[in-house]
């Protein structure tokens, strides 16, 4: 067994562990740990510990986990539970996809409008300006699209040389 103590802030991953430690344990490999901890993670790798002043936490632990994986309400309950976090994830994967499916679509026309804009100011040789008004682009979108608007007359100028 191997015990593991982090002393790092995680506080720009998770809000939850603001100014908290991390402890990592795990099942595998060997350390000194107190003999109840050790106790414990071999019952969470697999196995029961055959000396009982060791296993004291763990065999409450393994009552409990017997008591519900044996009680019909319980299991009932934990299937239920489970298909209501997978219709969630569900839900959330699929507001996602909506989501991204919305910002590509807003990205490309974007796109298609600065490529307006410059087809518009080399037929008419107008400026930028009077292109946007042409094609009454709000005043809101048109830094985003002067961002693109350079960025394709950056990429038509390598292709002309």
């Amino acid at each position: 067994m191997r015990t593991i103590i982090c002393d790092w802030s995680i506080e720009d991953k998770a809000p939850y562990y603001m100014g908290r430690q991390a402890i990592l344990l795990s099942s595998k490999g060997q350390g000194d740990e107190a003999p109840e901890l050790a106790a414990f993670l071999k019952y969470v790798g697999g196995e029961k510990p055959q000396d009982t002043r060791e296993w004291r936490f763990t065999h409450k632990v393994d009552e409990l986990v017997s008591y519900f994986s044996e009680d019909p309400e319980t299991r009932r309950r934990a299937m239920l539970f489970s298909a209501m976090i997978q219709e969630e994830r569900l839900e959330a994967y699929e507001d996602g996809k909506a989501e991204g499916v919305a910002i590509g679509i807003e990205q490309g026309n974007l796109q298609a409008t600065a490529r307006n804009v410059a087809s518009l100011m080399a037929a008419l040789q107008i400026s930028e300006t009077e292109a946007l008004d042409a094609l009454n682009v709000p005043d809101t979108e048109r830094p985003r699209i002067r961002g693109l608007l350079t960025k394709h007359l950056e990429q038509n100028n390598k292709e002309s040389e």
